[in-house]
């Protein structure tokens, strides 16, 4: 068997292997924290898209009717519910707030305001609209 002298061995050293293991473990943390901030992300856009058509059927209800539809009277009138995101196994709640108040003459000022928490901020969508009796 052939000894070669030290300096004309190949291969890499241990110190080596661990200096590349630890740039591979920072470049993979680095991919890890891209994908965890883009499914957050798309969960933001999907709840808020939730609550763009929640808003939106609420205030076609309202269009569509008249104001002795509704129980009270619709002048300076503010109604609370709560519904039930339709994620699958994920439960939002949505709180949404249908309110309205006159702004002179025939015409009411109809809001649909729409909120809800996502890790732990509050998000909130508003759609008004002006509708004249």
């Amino acid at each position: 068997m052939i000894m070669l002298p030290l300096n004309k061995r190949t291969g890499f050293t241990l110190l080596e292997v661990l200096v590349a293991l630890v740039i591979l473990m920072v470049g993979m943390m680095a991919l890890l924290s891209a994908a965890n901030n883009a499914i957050s992300f798309n969960m933001d856009n999907i709840l808020r898209d939730e609550a763009v058509q929640i808003a939106d059927a609420k205030m076609r209800v309202v269009k569509a009717n008249n104001a002795a539809t509704f129980s009270l009277p619709f002048q300076n009138l503010s109604i609370v519910s709560i519904q039930q995101s339709k994620l699958g196994s994920k439960s939002t709640p949505y709180t949404v707030t249908l309110s309205s108040s006159t702004t002179g003459g025939d015409s009411n000022l109809i809001q649909v305001l729409v909120s809800w928490n996502y890790k732990n901020k509050l998000k909130k969508h508003e759609l008004s609209t002006l509708k004249t009796y």
